[in-house]
């Protein structure tokens, strides 16, 4: 080879369209470009998911946020618009996603297990039926449904956002119905006196539901607004979501239900203290929603969480410590076995005083009540082993909460709903109601489709899974 000229084999314009520099021993592979990173979130990326649609999310969001509205709503030729609705929501997941993922999931085979225990015990009492089985049966289909529908962490956001919109709407009928009536009523002096302004605040209350449901609804949006706002960086995103939360607690209060604004009050104390990156922040953000409400709130509002007295014939004025007290001494008759759903509201209840005497207009009528408890009154129907297969539904449940919440927005405001649910569980007797299978939906999902190896990614590391994940 002539001196000053190059070999030609060694120039890169020559073999740059082979994707190598060739020489006469070796050849070298020239690093192909990265390609632009990836449109996923870190966690899809980590577990390699399929997508949800908009028209999913635009029907998850539109099942939670008239999730509240569906008992309500007028009867079509004799099915109550809530069927018809699930119905179609039922097709539509059917059609797009396999509903056999979800039924296998361990938290629904939980719940089938304690669905066969309850109906075989119910089946050896005197007087057998399988309503109550029947509508948690519904409510498992419904949890499964949105289980199926909820795929990647976009569904969950705007599930969550569908919580928030439903808890804020229902917000603005209580404040519309009662806050006028209770900021102009004084003091007042006995819980019985208390009971009856609430009836008097709500009496021309649009939605004809039970106030403590209505509660709870709204103390769902709280701990949302607070879990989300509590990760958000831009101001204005962080603002609005504690406005919410003000907004959805001042709804929460208004009904004067007790067990409501204790589960909104232990959801959010364990959502700032699961919260550990930014104690200040934590602080901070609980003394706008403190502050805030303090300042919107009438005194009348709290009148009904003072201790309850006693009437004239010595018994309690609040009905839960008179069901409490029967409950107790009745504890023999029903541990082991339970006395079955359809013979508790034939004659026990009445037999062992969990009754009261109502007004129907033209007559005094003997009305049987709940145990006002979810686990005393699975106990009382279905006896100890009952009880047993629901709370290992419930530890099920449990277990399909990531660990290291804090370090996902959407994972802490699970956490909080979850805690608000088991705070509800405690002091109401419908263990088919439907706002369980929203939580038991959502669990599911965390699971089964966002969160399948347990645990939210640290921040770092998830960045680090994600750049890799991008250059292959």
């Amino acid at each position: 080879m002539e001196a000053g000229k190059q070999d030609p084999r060694w120039s890169d314009k020559r073999y740059h369209f082979l994707g190598m520099i060739e020489s006469p021993a070796k050849a070298v592979p020239v690093q192909a470009p990265l390609e632009p990173r990836s449109k996923k979130t870190r966690q899809e990326v980590f577990t390699g998911r399929q997508h949800s649609s908009g028209l999913d999310r635009l029907v998850l969001f539109t099942a939670l946020a008239l999730l509240p509205l569906l008992d309500h709503l007028p009867a079509v030729m004799g099915v109550s618009a809530a069927w018809l609705y699930f119905a179609g929501f039922g097709i539509y997941v059917a059609l797009r996603r396999p509903l056999l993922k979800a039924v296998r999931q361990p938290v629904f085979l939980a719940a089938f297990a304690f669905l066969v225990v309850a109906m075989l015990v119910e089946m050896f009492q005197p007087t057998p039926v399988y309503e109550r089985l029947k509508r948690f049966g519904e409510t498992l289909l419904a949890a499964m449904l949105i289980a199926s529908l909820c795929t990647d962490s976009k569904a969950l956001k705007v599930a969550l956002v569908g919580v928030i919109s439903a808890s804020l709407w229902l917000s603005v009928e209580v404040y519309s119905a009662s806050y006028g009536t209770l900021a102009a009523s004084s003091d007042v002096a006995s819980f019985k006196e208390a009971s009856r302004l609430r009836e008097q605040a709500f009496e021309e209350f649009g939605l004809q539901a039970n106030l403590n449901r209505i509660s709870f609804l709204c103390a769902q949006g709280v701990v949302v607004c607070l879990a989300l706002g509590l990760q958000k960086t831009a101001m204005w995103s962080r603002l609005g979501l504690l406005v919410g939360a003000v907004f959805c607690l001042l709804g929460t209060f208004l009904p004067q239900s007790r067990s409501g604004v204790l589960a909104a009050v232990a959801a959010c104390l364990v959502v700032l203290l699961v919260y550990r990156q930014s104690r200040t922040r934590a602080f901070m953000v609980a003394l706008i929603v403190g502050l805030g409400l303090v300042l919107v709130l009438p005194r009348a509002a709290l009148s009904r969480f003072q201790s309850a007295g006693e009437n004239a014939a010595g018994r309690s004025d609040d009905s839960r410590v008179r069901v409490y007290t029967a409950a107790w001494e009745a504890l023999p008759d029903y541990f082991w076995s339970g006395v079955g759903a359809g013979h508790y509201h034939d004659t026990w209840a009445i037999e062992h005083g969990l009754s009261k005497l109502v007004d129907n207009g033209q007559n005094m009528e003997v009305l049987v009540i709940g145990a006002h408890s979810v686990f005393l009154q699975i106990l009382i129907y279905w006896g100890i082993l009952g009880l047993s297969f629901y709370l290992f539904m419930l530890w099920r449940a449990y277990r399909c909460l990531p660990r290291h919440p804090a370090s996902d927005h959407l994972a802490l405001a699970l956490l909080g709903l979850t805690v608000a649910m088991v705070v509800r569980l405690l002091f109401t007797q419908n263990f088919y109601v439907k706002d369980f299978a929203l939580v038991l939906g959502l669990l599911a999902a965390a699971r089964m489709n966002i969160w399948p190896r347990g645990f939210v990614l640290p921040r770092r590391r998830a960045v680090y899974q994600e750049r890799a994940e991008a250059a292959r």
